[in-house]
């Protein structure tokens, strides 16, 4: 049974998939209002919500605070906090230690086929979000596929 979704940040929670060149382009526009709303429509159905991202710590601080993802997000992990990125386990195990989940319990949603490999190779079930598509419907009836109620 999934209890917890993990999010990757640029192209699934924004609108650009690149990583933008300042914060302020992420305060300004770049966030995907709609990905944030699905996001707190998960929460409050109890599931468990992370984001987990290969970016800088200081950007990732900065955008938490201006969006309250404090109150989004059970689980806000960096690579650049813990020295591992999307391509090697730890950042998923410390993920799904600090949301007291299982791998088999865990979806991961992101817009980079590779970063799923590792997550998929884990146990976790695995979702591409096509970021030049921004198919929300699609992600919700994959995530109800998936055995979500929400």
């Amino acid at each position: 049974m999934v209890k917890a979704i993990l999010f990757d940040f640029d192209g699934v929670l924004t609108i650009d998939a690149t990583g933008s060149q300042s914060i302020c382009n992420y305060v300004c526009k770049e966030i995907n209002m709609d990905m944030l709303e699905l996001v707190k429509k998960i929460k409050c159905k109890g599931y468990k919500t992370a984001m987990v991202t290969d970016n800088k710590a200081d950007r990732i601080e900065k955008i938490t605070e201006h969006f309250a993802f404090e109150k989004i997000f059970d689980v806000i992990v960096v690579s650049a906090n813990i020295g591992s990125g999307k391509d090697k386990e730890d950042i998923f195990i410390r993920t799904m230690e600090k949301l007291k989940v299982t791998a088999d319990e865990c979806v991961f949603i992101d817009n980079q086929q590779n970063n799923l490999l590792i997550s998929e190779k884990l146990g976790m079930k695995v979702i591409f979000y096509n970021h030049e598509e921004k198919n929300i419907d699609r992600l919700q009836k994959q995530l109800v596929s998936l055995g979500l109620n929400f």
